[in-house]
């Protein structure tokens, strides 16, 4: 069973990459959303893709599209940026 509530250290973003697919895009994805995590990327090598999900104000995950870059804090000084072009080369 799974402890649902957030907890402080715990983690702000999360990130899944291979095989695992529908487990990772379901199951994770209600587990890290209800846990409260801001920032949850899915990579897919085979389709050279990556789906960033984002907490929003009212709990629940939105699609954040971004052009060439995915860009977030993920403490006051501390950011990650990545080029969604340079990923899978």
């Amino acid at each position: 069973m799974f402890n649902r509530k957030r907890r402080p250290g715990q983690a702000d973003s999360g990130a899944e990459s291979g095989s695992a697919g529908e487990h990772d895009r379901r199951f994770k994805r209600d587990i890290y959303e209800e846990q409260g995590v801001k920032h949850y990327l899915l990579l897919d090598p085979q389709a050279m893709q990556i789906q960033w999900l984002q907490l929003s104000h009212g709990g629940s995950y939105v699609e954040i599209e971004p052009e060439f870059e995915i860009q977030f804090s993920i403490c006051d000084d501390c950011t990650v940026t990545i080029d969604r072009q340079a990923v899978f080369r």
